[in-house]
């Protein structure tokens, strides 16, 4: 998992991942991948190998039926593994939904 914390919402996702990107790729080994949304950024082509991410509009999709169907079973693993964190981060959320007070993000390192 990889967090920046102090400011939800105020960063943009890019600005997030670049560390997650720096590690990703070199002090992870080469078969592991991270799933993530279709909006998180994939800046390059060795990214892109590394990050998973559901089909989104737009996108090429394979014109070989079983590569095709290796792609939408993929997704649908993507999907469900997405759906599970979604749901275990709206779990924690609410757990502590009590803590609604903003904090100061004026002082941030990125």
């Amino acid at each position: 998992m990889h967090a920046i914390l102090n400011a939800p919402g105020s960063w943009h996702d890019s600005t997030i991942a670049e560390p997650l990107y720096k590690q990703l790729l070199s002090h992870t080994p080469p078969d592991y991948q991270v799933i993530s949304d279709t909006a998180f950024p994939r800046k390059s082509v060795r990214l892109q190998k590394r990050i998973l991410a559901p089909i989104k509009q737009g996108d090429r999709l394979p014109t070989d039926s079983q590569e095709f169907a290796r792609l939408q079973l993929l997704n649908k693993q993507l999907v469900s593994a997405r759906q599970a964190a979604e749901w275990g981060m709206r779990l924690i959320q609410g757990s502590f939904a009590r803590l609604k007070l903003p904090l100061p993000a004026s002082n941030h390192e990125y």
